[in-house]
């Protein structure tokens, strides 16, 4: 099984392999991490973090359409909703150690059982804290059917990286 990795808040080592997949995991309960979107770039996609009702936190490569309300990709549930891109704002030393943007929804999301914000952080998790890492997932890598939501625990290792992102958004709210 492989997915991609929606940006964590709380950032971990555990499991990521190349081109930011992950190997593992179980499915979500249907909509039980409604603030986890699906960022959509043509044909490629990745997932993200709705982290107001106008913001989604993500990775820096893609962009275009954010969808909200998703559990599977294939199948329309009626939860889901639309929305495109009003601009975006990416790391300043966006590259692969820097993978991290900001979309400015060119709407405001109405929230619901199905779409809701993240709980940011108000400081830093400390090591071995718990987090829930969620992503998009099919059962192979070229596998574009069957996407649905995708979560595992892991622990929090203390990376540095966590600092800078967890700086980097704090300062777009």
């Amino acid at each position: 099984m492989y997915w991609t990795m929606s940006l964590e808040l709380c950032l971990t080592d555990a499991a990521p392999t190349e081109n930011n997949k992950i190997v593992g995991g179980y499915e979500c309960r249907k909509n039980s991490v409604p603030y986890q979107v699906f960022v959509v770039a043509g044909y490629r996609f990745c997932g993200g973090a709705l982290i107001s009702r106008t913001w989604v936190v993500t990775a820096a490569e893609t962009t275009i359409q954010v969808r909200l309300g998703e559990h599977d990709i294939a199948t329309n549930e009626g939860t889901e909703r639309f929305i495109d891109a009003a601009y975006v704002v990416r790391h300043p030393d966006y590259f692969r150690d820097a993978d991290i943007m900001l979309i400015k929804l060119s709407q405001p999301v109405t929230l619901n059982n199905y779409i809701r914000t993240v709980s940011l952080p108000s400081s830093c998790a400390v090591a071995g804290t718990r987090c829930l890492i969620s992503g998009w997932g099919s059962e192979g890598q070229y596998n574009t059917e069957n996407i649905s939501g995708k979560y595992f625990d892991a622990g929090w290792s203390g990376s540095k990286i966590y600092m800078d992102y967890f700086l980097f958004y704090r300062q777009h709210p």
